[in-house]
């Protein structure tokens, strides 16, 4: 048994394990109900330009009616699924704030919207797209208050986004 791998997962893995109860807790206190929560592997993120696969698990919890909450290494992805028309008609700058991704449900490594796109080029992109469905997601930093998180989910309901 090496224990100095150990140790190093260990370091990794007590701050996220710690940030799901935490997540988990903060969402029964504002009456939110998960309906699967677990560790997942296999996300991908960009970097420059192409993706990263990551085969190791991150904590996911799925929020009924809305979508899932993702406690990556370093960000915490707050994702839900909009149909193409919702998609074409989304008010982003509603979201300014925020760090926003839109991406394809079938094929997810095509990005619909980053930050540096224009909303013209976002909507003539969804348009053309064969896609029927899309995953809207906010990035925020990691270490993130959970009050935050859930201020995010309000916003995105109150916006009415799903």
């Amino acid at each position: 048994m090496n224990l100095k791998t150990i140790e190093q997962l260990n370091n990794i893995y007590e701050p996220l394990h710690s940030q799901f109860k935490d997540l988990k807790l903060i969402l029964d206190k504002y009456n939110f109900s998960y309906s699967n929560a677990g560790w997942f592997n296999m996300h991908s993120i960009k970097h420059n330009d192409g993706f990263i696969d990551e085969y190791f698990p991150i904590p996911v919890l799925s929020i009924e009616g809305f979508g899932d909450i993702g406690l990556n290494l370093d960000y915490i992805f707050i994702e839900t699924t909009i149909s193409k028309e919702k998609a074409e008609y989304l008010q982003l700058d509603r979201f300014n704030d925020y760090n926003i991704e839109i991406y394809g449900v079938k094929d997810y490594l095509i990005d619909y919207y980053q930050p540096n796109l224009a909303i013209e080029i976002y909507k003539e992109k969804i348009h053309e797209s064969p896609e029927e469905e899309f995953h809207f997601a906010i990035n925020l930093p990691q270490g993130v208050s959970m009050n935050e998180i859930i201020n995010v989910i309000i916003k995105i309901k109150d916006y009415q986004v799903i």
